[in-house]
């Protein structure tokens, strides 16, 4: 289902542009009209090579500059977001009201063949004007690129191309990246590199438990949610790259890295609460009804991602800077992801109460795994509420990468198949597999030797050299001959 959705997805994303070399066609019945925004870089960063400046050239038809009798002036205004807020959207205020809070603020530029610093060439029939700014505020600022022409009846049409920089040329890390941008990359690349690490790490621990017969199907979900992630880097370094070299943003390939980040979370969710139940663990399965509720677990946590993306393609003013969990998809997505933990936590306080032997391993698993949890609405929060804009953007990606990265790291950490690691947690081997239904004694259930075979699977254990059926919702705790069995193999695997 999530294949088929990020290909719907991409219809709507494909179109969006936040480029730094931008180009299109305004056509309008207004004479005021919002073409792109950008964070420009403060006179403070000018010593380190980075100098913020856009370069323009619009083209329109003359009949749009001498309208009638009356000759009239087209300018592009330069918005810092102070300002900016005072009349965007604006409604109820003229052209001529949005662009006096300009004046005497040296942030209007003429693109009319009446100004000769316009840069205007004119040919039969349209008036081309090639200029460019640099921007000279003390500090990083968001600005606001708007084509005016308050004189005009007819409203505006023209075509325009920018180009937005924040370094000189060649300077991939930063010349097309916008202040809110800059050492995305950087970040990006670090942690993939720190994921390849940690992927080759986990090919080796899968080797180990495999020679143990220990490689249960939980283990088998962290590597997909890791590969998703190693996936997700990847194409989120190739489009940065690619971003940083040519200055267009491929913008398909952003949120396809996005999506992926996002599915490598919804699956890594699912495994905590599976973990949390003790499947593989203590018990052999899950039951129906649970499996039906984790799986529309993941269902709305998936149509919600999708819902979160399609409202930022849809919904979100490129005129505002907006953060994607500022909407109700974002709000409905914090809220699963809190509702995922307490059903975590009270399938792992569960499992505790009635597993004490495994007392070692929840405790930690249970600790760090509820910061994890908690760690993404909160990082949401200070975003929306408290974070600079200018900042938002790269500090949240690191963050968000951290915090993701160490989920997966410190499940390694608790499976790595060590005689010093006192938290693993698999302690009955995949082999271990017999037919019946059976229970545990020590809780209340049944054992019986030799059961005949039937159609359930199971698992079992050795005490005193006896092979005794487990049943495969609940495993006993290990004891006897199969504690040695264990140790002697790690023994093996480690020396």
């Amino acid at each position: 289902m999530c294949k088929i959705a990020l290909s719907v997805i991409s219809l709507f994303l494909v179109h969006l542009v936040s480029g730094r070399i931008e180009n299109g066609v305004v056509s309008t019945s207004q004479n005021w009209k919002f073409l792109s925004r950008f964070c420009f870089l403060g006179t403070a960063d000018a010593g380190k090579g980075h100098i913020g400046r856009v370069s323009w050239t619009i083209s329109y038809r003359k009949d749009f500059h001498k309208q009638g009798n009356k000759t009239t002036r087209h300018s592009l205004l330069l918005y810092p977001d102070d300002i900016w807020e005072q009349v965007y959207p604006g409604e109820g205020m003229s052209c001529k009201e949005k662009k006096a809070l300009l004046d005497g603020t040296g942030n209007t530029r003429s693109v009319s063949p009446l100004d000769r610093f316009a840069g205007c060439s004119n040919d039969s029939s349209r008036y081309t004007c090639e200029a460019g700014t640099t921007f000279g505020t003390p500090k990083e600022k968001w600005w606001y690129i708007v084509l005016a022409n308050c004189e005009s009846t007819q409203g505006l049409d023209a075509d325009y191309e920018m180009t937005m920089t924040n370094a000189q040329d060649g300077r991939i890390f930063f010349e097309h990246y916008s202040a809110d941008e800059f050492f995305i990359i950087q970040t990006d690349i670090g942690f993939l590199v720190a994921y390849l690490i940690t992927a080759m790490l986990s090919m080796y621990v899968t080797y180990a438990l495999v020679n143990l017969q220990l490689y249960h199907t939980t283990y088998k979900i962290f590597l997909a949610s890791l590969i998703l992630e190693l996936l997700a880097l990847i194409v989120q370094v190739a489009y940065w790259s690619n971003y940083g070299i040519s200055g267009v943003p491929k913008e398909f390939w952003k949120y396809t890295g996005r999506f992926l980040e996002f599915l490598s979370t919804i699956v890594f969710v699912l495994l905590l609460i599976l973990m949390g139940k003790g499947f593989t663990i203590t018990r052999g399965r899950i039951r129906k009804i649970g499996v039906i509720k984790i799986l529309t677990l993941g269902t709305i946590y998936c149509i919600i991602t999708i819902a979160m993306f399609i409202w930022e393609a849809t919904s979100f003013d490129p005129g505002l800077v907006l953060y994607i969990y500022n909407s109700l998809p974002g709000y409905c997505l914090m809220g699963v992801r809190i509702l995922a933990w307490i059903w975590f936590v009270y399938a792992t306080v569960f499992t505790i109460s009635k597993y004490t032997e495994k007392r070692s391993f929840y405790f930690p698993f249970v600790i760090i795994y509820s910061v994890w949890f908690w760690a993404g609405p909160i990082v949401a929060i200070v975003a929306i509420s408290g974070m600079p804009k200018w900042t938002r953007e790269k500090v949240v990606n690191g963050v968000n990468l951290l915090v993701i990265f160490l989920g997966h790291l410190i499940f390694l950490i608790l499976t790595w198949p060590n005689q010093a690691n006192d938290n693993f947690p698999y302690h009955v081997k995949t082999t271990q597999i017999t037919d019946g239904n059976l229970g545990d004694p020590s809780r209340g259930e049944t054992y019986t030797a030799n059961s005949p075979a039937v159609d359930n699977s199971i698992f079992t254990t050795q005490t005193n050299g006896t092979t005794m059926p487990v049943n495969i919702d609940k495993f006993p705790h290990e004891t006897g001959d199969y504690i040695q069995e264990r140790t002697i193999a790690m023994q093996k695997m480690t020396s």
